[in-house]
């Protein structure tokens, strides 16, 4: 038992650092899919390549050097330790290294994408810095298990199967305190300091057991080095490397289909690897006792795969987004909004719930196969190290194809649906290849194709699942994505990528739509449209000489459009999704094909990494508008340090523009993103581009102000950006200035405690509000009495310019919004009489708000009141 909890602790330390690598690659090596598989794929070649290097060496000592393996192990996780305290103090500094040599490659569509030296310096230097460290961890399995294992047979497989699971009940363990605790507790630095710290005290707890005299194997130093014929061991080696691909790969589909239905959260990430983890721990005590009950080993794992075929394509099948949310909607309907925690339990439950119906079986299946691979393999008690470490490295191989064929092939090439069922036939074979092959556990004189006959009885519900499964229209797991509340949209086009799903509806009140993985991206509504294209126009309306801007998320086109009609010289979007930007013609009815405008250069790259390989000074106006705030990985384009890399990459005076979508924050979080940007520009305002589609504004070096005289001058010279106002309830000077929503001064009282989100602590993607029954947004930060302070040529109340006459009343109607219970809480009360009580929105009872409605096409949308005839 001390040893399995040494075990444990490594595994749970293993786990954060991985988590918490790809990451740190994200950040300094731009955040790409590529990023997340390099991981991956290094961390399990590592663990592979090290396990049969320990192996190997295990077995050369354990005879003659007892104790060798477990204080080799204990001398393992020290260097682990210090090893990933290393990393962590070095990885921020190859950042600037692969910054300063990235270049861009054209290809033949005149897009621009990461060249191939640049891509092979990231591998490169990502390599150098975590190989060594997989390495040892790789070899801790094997030194246990050189340690542990006493026979062969099934008692072997069960010693493996305590191992093996202890370490993978860290795993998850370490899976859920990273996200739920650590992170958002600690920051991402300090949380790999405690990671190192549990290897510290499972190298020294080791040493302990090495001085107690643990260490003494009982074994006949006469006994046999290695059996004769190594015929199980290489059909067990390749069953195992394809179990690891198919394993990988379906992995890979649980987190496709999954963040699809339940999004792309830390929270949901964590949940689901940790399910996983959990039911491979439950596998492993499966296979224990299969093994004390005399089961043959290629037996058991024949059966568990069949399990794993029937239940991961079934799994896939039966969870559906439409289930989800008709649940979601009972309970708010049910719960109390006052009862928060209560509320959190039961959100839980309704996110853990599929992912329970998914993956528990498969992976119960998936945790089972190394201990019974050694159970059948281990027949010498003289290579046993050698042995674990040949399976390992088999599995651990085909785990890092199987990450790379099937996201970079598979996906793209076959979708969701039929990736599934290639992987399951892969499965299949490698049953087919264990009752085949005869091995030394089998009865003498008994033929293996006799075998075939009970097994193939045994799979027939197996390939039913199988015809079931192939036989369902290609579409049908990927239409179950789109959420219940698009009911009634038309489904224009569907495209699965390298990095997302990507699904294009259309509906006859509300326009086009684009979602990716199952979430509303952007779309062509009329509120849509005038909050993405103000990001371009209010800024380059103030500026007479602008010639660069910079487009960081392209989404269906509006906010470049809205740039293109202005007289810049060149225009850069900067999109992570090749996809996404391939979509872009389905949208040309109100992006009028902007990516082919000759001044448009398109790169295909992180944003945040783009600005980084820029000359500092580069641009006039940038703008921002990232995936949904809660999404894994977008706290990183609202960080301290983003910020920064902005400001550096802007010239004096250049504006800064992004989108922020209030709603989708807690109160707390909502005032620590707003104070990150007040801290890297300082007189920044806020604009209300629709409703609660909310727009931070900075300047660099200068108050953000507008000169009303000549926004006036460039929208009259600028007829096409005329037009685009008008046709996006932005046509009237008081309509575009009465965006204002508050300034400086009301923005840093309502901060002034809040802290700021870091790359560090990405508090952000901790604190949305997901499964929020009920949240409030800050109402200080909206104070229209700084209107003079942002426009000092807008006049005073009574005496402004014809033109914006009627902008005093426009901003009372909008301060009156502002106000509302029905503005500030965004999601309705569960208490239907209460919600019917209220109205969407103020009634003006002064002449003044009454004749800036009859004026304003955009408050009579918000107000439903129209003009008397």
């Amino acid at each position: 038992m001390p040893l399995l909890l040494v075990f444990c602790l490594s595994g749970a330390s293993g786990l954060i650092y991985q988590v918490i690598w790809v990451r740190e690659l994200g950040i300094h090596f731009g955040s790409t899919v590529h990023s997340a598989s390099l991981v991956t794929a290094l961390f399990m070649l590592g663990l592979g390549l090290g396990s049969r290097i320990a192996g190997t060496l295990a077995d050369r000592r354990f005879l003659v050097r007892p104790g060798w393996s477990l204080r080799a192990y204990s001398i393992s996780e020290l260097l682990i330790a210090a090893l990933a305290l290393l990393a962590a103090i070095v990885l921020p500094l190859f950042g600037p290294v692969f910054t300063e040599s990235a270049t861009y490659s054209v290809g033949s569509d005149a897009w621009h994408r990461l060249s191939a030296g640049s891509s092979l310096l990231r591998y490169l230097l990502a390599t150098v810095l975590l190989l060594p460290i997989t390495l040892i961890m790789g070899g801790t399995l094997t030194l246990l298990i050189r340690h542990r294992v006493r026979a062969t047979g099934a008692e072997a497989g069960r010693d493996v199967a305590a191992l093996y699971g202890a370490n993978t009940l860290g795993a998850a363990i370490g899976a859920l305190l990273t996200d739920l605790w650590l992170v958002p507790a600690v920051g991402l630095f300090q949380t790999q300091l405690i990671a190192a710290g549990l290897n510290v005290v499972a190298g020294l707890g080791a040493l302990l057991l090495v001085s107690r005299g643990s260490a003494r194997p009982e074994i006949d130093k006469h006994t046999e080095v290695e059996s004769k014929s190594p015929r199980v061991l290489i059909a067990m080696a390749v069953v195992l490397a394809t179990t690891g691909f198919v394993s990988m790969g379906m992995e890979m589909l649980w987190f496709r289909h999954l963040s699809s239905l339940l999004g792309s959260q830390r929270l949901v990430f964590s949940l689901l690897l940790a399910t996983m983890l959990i039911s491979m721990w439950i596998g492993t005590a499966v296979a224990s006792g299969l093994l004390a009950r005399g089961a043959s080993p290629r037996a058991a794992y024949a059966g568990l795969q069949m399990l794993f075929v029937a239940s991961a394509l079934g799994g896939l099948y039966f969870v559906g987004s439409a289930d989800i949310h008709a649940q979601d909607a009972a309970l708010r309907e049910v719960v109390s909004v006052e009862a928060t925690w209560t509320w959190r339990i039961l959100g839980l439950e309704l996110i853990w719930k599929p992912m329970l119906w998914a993956v528990v079986l498969p992976s119960a299946a998936m945790g089972a196969s190394f201990p019974l691979a050694n159970a059948a393999a281990q027949r010498a008690l003289g290579s046993v190290g050698r042995r674990a470490g040949t399976l390992y490295l088999a599995n651990s191989v085909g785990a890092a194809l199987g990450s790379l064929v099937a996201g970079f092939v598979l996906l793209p090439w076959l979708g969701l649906q039929h990736t599934a069922i290639a992987l399951a036939a892969l499965s299949v074979g490698a049953i087919g290849i264990l009752l085949v092959v005869r091995g030394e556990d089998d009865r003498a004189g008994v033929d293996p194709r006799v075998r075939i006959v009970p097994w193939s009885a045994a799979a027939v519900p197996v390939f039913l699942v199988f015809g079931f499964f192939a036989s369902l229209p290609s579409d049908t797991l990927l239409l179950r994505t789109i959420p219940s509340r698009l009911a009634g949209s038309q489904v224009v086009a569907v495209r699965e990528g390298t990095t997302e799903t990507i699904i294009v509806t259309e509906h006859p009140n509300s326009g086009r739509r684009l979602l990716t993985n199952g979430f509303s991206m952007s779309g062509t509504s009329w509120g849509g449209q005038r909050y993405m294209r103000l990001f371009a126009h209010l800024p380059l309306l103030q500026m007479e000489a602008a010639s660069k801007a910079a487009v960081i998320c392209f989404g269906v086109g509006n906010t470049l459009h809205a740039a293109s009609l202005h007289p810049l010289e060149t225009i850069e979007v900067i999109d992570l999704s090749e996809d996404i930007l391939k979509f872009g013609h389905h949208f040309s009815a109100t992006n009028h094909g902007a990516l082919m405008d000759p001044k448009v250069r398109v790169f295909v790259n992180d944003g945040r990494q783009h600005l980084r390989m820029s000359e500092p000074g580069s641009y006039d106006l940038v703008t921002a508008e990232p995936p949904p705030l809660g999404h894994a990985g977008v706290a990183a384009l609202y960080s301290l340090e983003f910020y920064q890399i902005v400001e550096r990459s802007l010239r004096p005076g250049g504006w800064f523009t992004q989108w922020l979508p209030i709603y989708q924050l807690t109160e707390s979080m909502a005032r620590s993103v707003i104070a990150t940007f007040l801290a890297v520009f300082p007189e920044a305002v806020l604009l209300s581009g629709d409703r609660a589609e909310l727009i931070l504004v900075g300047v660099k070096g200068e108050p953000t102000r507008v000169d009303f005289d000549r926004l006036k001058r460039l929208i009259s010279a600028r007829p096409a950006v005329a037009a685009d106002l008008e046709a996006n309830y932005l046509g009237t000077a008081s309509e575009l200035i009465g965006t204002f929503a508050g300034g400086p001064a009301a923005l840093r009282r309502a901060t002034q405690a809040a802290p700021l989100v870091t790359d560090d602590q990405p508090l952000m993607e901790y604190q949305t509000a997901i499964f929020a029954p009920r949240r409030r947004l800050p109402s200080e930060i909206f104070d229209i009495s700084e209107l003079s302070r942002f426009c000092p040529t807008c006049g005073t109340a009574g005496d402004r310019p014809d033109e914006i006459s009627t902008l005093d009343g426009h901003l009372e109607v909008l301060a009156a919004i502002y106000a509302s219970d029905t503005f500030l809480e965004p999601r309705a009360p569960a208490d239907p009489e209460l919600r019917q009580a209220r109205r969407p929105f103020m009634t003006p009872s002064t002449h003044t708000a009454t004749t800036a409605i009859a004026a304003s096409r955009y408050l009579q949308r918000l107000t439903g009141l129209r003009p008397r005839k």
